[in-house]
């Protein structure tokens, strides 16, 4: 697909998370089914606890949280990994749907045959007659373009939102609305009981009680380390602070599009910035639609000025004179 038309919005949320994402599982599958994602110490007598109780430690270790006097369950550590590659899926989202609703492939195939010629003067003809031979005959047909654009990102402020819920139920309630109130994340590295460390124990405590049908009756108490816990935790801060600069950075581009669709100067410039604003060529194009706007603007980047002031007057002169 032409770069052109990929939003580079969506990029950052279907290229640019989804590998961080799909990384950040890869590593944590290998750490944790290729390393030792836990390590049990009996309380009883001081010895490593075996592998198969370890896996049970692994589901129903427990910190007590110096917030509340409950014991908290970090369950997201066993499941972290998975949880990272739904995530990934998630944040294709946009780049799936880009598709289906930005599919113009006579577009495409223009903007992609412009940008493969080489940057050489005796080329310009041969750039500004692909391009004129386009519009000639597919102007009028992108009326919806920029509202197109638009619905992507919405979809793509979708999926970070169900990102931000699918991390907040990971974390049984401590994600967006915990971490901002635990800034500045003030670490107490001796006992573990700041609230950072509440919801990323790496320290916790396993107790297998009669109830589960083990020790023949007796209940056995260990102390754990979880080593993966401090990664996840830097990787999981790391990807909330990358969450909320993509919402903004998102909602900051739909209310640009929506204004570049409301508000014929702001459209104008949208094809032409700079001194050529206010000339007659480019008020000739005041009443044409936003999405014929939108599609030309793609052009901006590819031709040289006189190129462009050369198509547009060939579309004024063709479709506002004649037609």
């Amino acid at each position: 697909m032409a770069d052109a038309l990929v939003s580079s919005v969506v990029k950052l949320h279907s290229s640019t998370t989804c590998l961080f994402l799909v990384t950040c599982w890869g590593l944590a599958t290998s750490a944790y089914y290729f390393g030792d994602p836990i390590l049990c110490v009996s309380r009883y007598d001081g010895s490593v606890i075996e592998d198969d109780l370890e896996e049970m430690c692994i589901t129903y270790s427990f910190n007590t949280s110096s917030l509340q006097s409950t014991k908290y369950f970090p369950l997201h550590y066993k499941w972290m990994h998975w949880i990272f590659l739904m995530l990934a899926l998630i944040y294709k989202l946009p780049g799936f749907f880009q598709k289906y609703i930005m599919f113009e492939p006579f577009l495409e195939d223009t903007l992609e045959s412009i940008a493969r010629l080489p940057v050489d003067f005796d080329l310009q003809a041969a750039q500004l007659k692909l391009s004129l031979g386009y519009w000639l005959h597919n102007y009028g047909r992108h009326g919806d373009h920029l509202a197109r654009k638009i619905y992507l990102l919405f979809i793509s402020m979708f999926s970070n939102c169900l990102g931000f819920f699918v991390m907040n139920l990971s974390l049984q309630g401590h994600y967006y609305a915990k971490l901002v109130t635990y800034w500045p994340f003030n670490r107490d590295y001796r006992t573990f009981r700041d609230p950072l460390s509440s919801v990323f124990p790496p320290f916790t405590d396993c107790e297998l009680t009669p109830k589960m049908q083990l020790w023949l009756g007796r209940t056995e108490r260990a102390g754990c380390h979880l080593p993966l816990m401090e990664a996840y935790e830097k990787t999981v801060l790391i990807f909330f602070v990358w969450q909320m600069i993509l919402l903004i950075i998102t909602c900051v581009e739909i209310v640009r599009l929506i204004c570049c669709d409301r508000i014929m100067s702001l459209r104008l410039r949208m094809l032409c910035p700079g001194t050529y604003m206010k000339s007659p060529l480019i008020q000739k194009y005041a009443n044409v639609k936003s999405g014929e706007i939108y599609a030309l603007s793609l052009f901006r980047n590819l031709l040289t000025k006189p190129q462009l002031r050369c198509l547009l007057y060939a579309i004024a002169r063709d479709y506002f004179h004649e037609h």
